[in-house]
């Protein structure tokens, strides 16, 4: 059996930036190539084990975006944002990077859009971006978008990791540590109750009303603290 007969089924796989349509002419030392399209509209022919291993990631436009930020001419690049910027893309890009695998390595990734430093810093500017402020993304489990991120201070951000479990009360995200608080309720029953999801009909003894919103977070609604 030849190395092309081998080669998995990789049409309609989507790995990083690049969707494979169809199966192309191996290489000349017979290893699968696939034709894919980039999520910048370009075509490009990719061989297998480079896709899988995600050596290629994209038609080249992620390279070149990034060649084209770290050459920024206009006044940013020793910016504190621009630092920021940088360290948002190394962390969900290069696995050389400490902090890779609880970024980049659980599929976290930065939106295209935001490989362009002057358009992140339209976007920065336009939503209260300051020297003190963090960038933070709203759902941890996505990644860098303009939909999925907010600018935070620092103990607001900490508040925000995947060791905590966030609700919304009366408008107000927080952890199932501080819901407890204001219901006066043991913190271990009220994580009982929201991993059993009997925490909604729970919250009803209490003269409030629960429901899980389009994005699957549950809301509360009562009493005002």
């Amino acid at each position: 059996m030849s190395v092309e007969d081998k080669a998995p089924n990789m049409v309609g796989m989507t790995l990083h930036e690049l969707t494979v349509v169809e199966r192309a002419k191996s290489d000349k030392y017979g290893n699968a190539r696939w034709l894919c399209r980039c999520s910048c509209g370009k075509m490009v022919v990719v061989v297998g084990n480079r896709l899988r291993s995600g050596n290629v990631k994209s038609c080249g436009h992620l390279q070149r975006d990034y060649a084209r930020s770290m050459h920024y001419t206009h006044g940013g690049a020793s910016s504190k944002l621009y630092k920021a910027w940088h360290a948002m893309i190394d962390r969900c890009e290069r696995k050389n990077n400490s902090s890779f695998v609880n970024y980049g390595g659980r599929g976290i990734k930065v939106c295209p859009e935001w490989h362009d430093f002057e358009k992140f810093r339209a976007w920065a500017t336009a939503h209260g971006y300051k020297d003190g402020l963090t960038i933070e993304r709203v759902d941890v489990n996505k990644g860098y978008t303009p939909s999925n991120c907010i600018y935070a201070d620092r103990a607001t951000q900490n508040r925000n990791t995947r060791r905590n479990i966030h609700i919304f009360y009366n408008g107000d995200r927080l952890t199932i540590s501080e819901f407890s608080r204001i219901i006066g309720y043991q913190r271990t029953s009220v994580l009982k109750w929201y991993h059993t999801d009997t925490l909604i009909d729970r919250v009803e003894r209490f003269g409030m009303r629960g429901r899980r919103n389009e994005n699957g977070m549950i809301e509360i609604y009562g009493l005002k603290r």
